[in-house]
């Protein structure tokens, strides 16, 4: 167990100074518990509270609007080193394609702790074999073949960056939320989708449905057999980093002690094999450093990605 009581708040004088924490620490999950962030988080929590023995550090989750609603609560709450967010890139995403009015740099980073990959599907009986079958339809039928993707969110994004780089046109659906429902591609309203494998893998296993591609430059050790959609020339990259954020200007101390703590739980074997088995999510630490150059990164790579859609 990391020994936190050496964070100090300087409260004025230097013999009112106090060891944090002194009360429950909150983290908000700004999207579905149960679902491909919410779960990991729940872990994650779990695991932190063997870190802070001395309070409880609980999970709630405020939802809505592609996760900002839950945001811009962290956002708007007191920088006392109490309150916490969940965090995913996906917000870069949104200010550029839905003008979004806050970004990263209106709250202070203190690691992340996991990496989703994300998974193109068709359904199990869909006559696309591989991508190249799906892009060789798209270029016969201009328009006409469905991809469904939420509005506003990374999955948008790579649709969009997908049509841009093989010289295609999809008819994107918007298939609603931050989560991509299933059902849509089960009755056949969408033909594909990109997911988080979260969220895919157990319908992979099923045989409900194919996965065809992973979005990024290696093939997931989730799905070694599935072919990364860069070896078909698709080469664009979001990975989907999860990490913690805090409102702006929460103590230097405090953000060092959680920091310390996610990269103690991050190097824990059984927190390791509980994350990923349960979730098919990758444990993935980055520093604050790290983390803060990753999420420039993103950003630019989503702005740049935008220029070229328009």
């Amino acid at each position: 167990m990391l020994i936190l009581m050496t964070a100090l708040f300087a409260s004025g004088d230097a013999e009112d100074a106090k060891p944090y924490p002194q009360k429950n620490i909150q983290f908000i999950v700004p999207f579905p518990i149960g679902g491909s962030t919410g779960t990991p988080a729940q872990i994650l929590i779990n695991y932190l509270n063997d870190e802070f023995q001395t309070v409880e550090v609980v999970l709630n989750q405020i939802t809505g609007a592609g996760g900002s609603v839950g945001a811009r609560h962290v956002l708007n709450e007191k920088n006392d080193g109490y309150t916490f967010l969940i965090a995913v890139p996906g917000f870069s995403v949104q200010r550029v394609l839905a003008g979004l009015d806050f970004t990263f740099r209106d709250f202070e980073q203190v690691a992340a702790y996991g990496s989703a990959e994300q998974i193109l599907v068709v359904r199990g009986d869909s006559e696309y074999k591989d991508f190249n079958d799906l892009i060789e339809a798209a270029k016969k039928n201009p328009g006409k073949l469905n991809v469904g993707a939420p509005v506003g969110t990374s999955l948008q994004m790579a649709t969009l960056a997908m049509e841009e780089e093989m010289g295609v046109d999809f008819n994107i659906v918007d298939i609603g939320g931050v989560s991509v429902k299933p059902p849509e591609l089960l009755s056949g309203r969408v033909e594909a989708y990109i997911d988080s494998t979260a969220k895919t893998i157990p319908y992979i296993e099923s045989g409900d449905f194919r996965a065809i591609g992973i979005w990024g430059n290696e093939r997931s050790d989730f799905l070694p057999d599935v072919p990364a959609l860069n070896e078909f020339g698709f080469d664009m990259v979001l990975e989907e980093v999860q990490g913690i954020w805090a409102p702006k200007g929460t103590p230097e101390e405090v953000l060092k002690a959680v920091e310390s703590a996610l990269k103690n739980v991050t190097g824990n074997q059984e927190f390791i094999e509980k994350f990923e088995g349960d979730t098919y999510t990758k444990v993935s630490f980055k520093d604050r450093a790290s983390y803060i150059a990753f999420l420039e990164e993103y950003e630019k790579t989503c702005e740049e990605a935008a220029e070229k859609m328009m």
